[in-house]
Order: C-alpha cells, then sequence, then structure tokens
C-alpha cells in the first residue's frame, strides 16, 4: 500500500518541523551554518510542504532567479 502525499505552500510556522528533517540528516547536513542557512530559507523563501499523514514528511524551498526561472534552494 502506498501513502498519501499531500503538497501545500511551505508556512514560517512549519519551521520546527523542517529543521527536525535536515537535523535527521547528520550526514548531508552536519555543517551548523548549513542548517542554519536551511532554517533561515525555511522562514522566508517560497516554497511547498511535502505531508503525510498531516504531518510534514519533506521539503523546498526557491528563490526568483532571473526574469523567468527559479531556484531551487533547499
Amino acid at each position: 500500500m502506498t501513502a498519501t502525499v499531500d503538497v501545500r505552500p511551505l508556512r514560517p510556522q512549519d519551521g520546527p518541523a523542517c529543521d527536525a528533517i535536515v537535523e535527521s540528516l547528520p550526514y548531508h547536513f552536519g555543517m551548523e551554518s548549513g542548517r542554519e542557512a536551511c532554517a533561515a530559507a525555511v522562514r522566508r523563501e517560497y516554497g511547498l510542504a511535502a505531508l503525510t499523514g498531516g504531518e510534514i514528511a519533506g521539503f523546498l524551498t526557491w528563490r526568483p532567479w532571473y526574469r523567468a526561472s527559479r531556484e531551487i534552494t533547499w
């Protein structure tokens, strides 16, 4: 059986849940400065949150880049 994934805009109040996801990945996000940059992006940039069972299971953030494109930052 597959889990249902809902996607919605990322909200600043999602920050703690996103921080917990990043902290669970120490191999890739072991540098404090990287975790701080991600935490700031989650709270300031546009993004999407993926939810399973009503809980955030993943996220991404982006910023405008040039006139017609966006860069995925986290």
